[in-house]
Formats: C-alpha cells, structure tokens, sequence
C-alpha cells in the first residue's frame, strides 16, 4: 500500500505496519509532524509485526541486502532499521510519530526564535 504526501509516496505494509523510506524521504515526511502522525496511523498492528518477524533479519525491500538496527542521528531514542547499501529506512508502526515530535527543547528554541 502507498501513502502519499506532497511529494513523496511511502510504502507501507497492510500486514505488519512497517513503513519503507526512501533516502531523504524520511527528512520530507518529518518536516511536517501533522503528515507523519497521519501517514503512521496503524496502532493495531505492533504485536503483529513483532509475532512475525520475531528472531528473523530482515531485508531490504529495495534490494535484498539484510537491514541493520541503529539509533536514528537526530533522536537517539528511536532505534530504526537502516540498509547500508540503499541508505533507505524501515520504520516500526509509531516510530514515524516518534521521529516527527519535536522535543520541548527544540519547541522552546522556536518559540524564542533561536536556533
């Protein structure tokens, strides 16, 4: 299934909830917390995705190459699964929310209008 933005589309599993980036369409889609809470809106399927990929690698849907886990650069909290050929990412079902929230420093920083 394809969920479309702007401009960008993101693949994601009817099965499961995992949802494939592209690289740099993870950036895209982050700008803008409202789409990704919008885009990652599949609550019920968590305990399934973790049922059916309990102990397996997983793979690059691009290419096949086996995916490594890793903390995400900007939010260290958010442990993503990332292709080291592509560079694409595959999100869990609430990580896209995760990813998207901006933390109560980084709100602050706007509000006072710094950087």
């Amino acid at each position: 299934m394809k969920e479309r933005g702007d401009d960008f589309g993101v693949d994601v599993c009817g099965a499961c909830g995992v949802m494939w980036f592209d690289p740099q369409e993870l950036k895209r889609v982050m700008a803008c917390e409202a789409t990704a809470a919008e885009i990652d809106d599949h609550k019920d399927v968590r305990e399934r995705r973790i049922a059916i990929f309990r102990g397996k690698v997983m793979k690059c849907p691009r290419d096949g190459e086996a995916l490594i886990v890793r903390e995400h650069m900007e939010k260290p909290d958010v442990d993503v699964d990332q292709c080291p050929a592509c560079r694409g990412i595959l999100l869990d079902p609430g990580e896209l929310r995760q990813l998207a929230e901006r933390s109560w420093r980084e709100k602050l920083r706007e509000w006072w209008g710094g950087k």
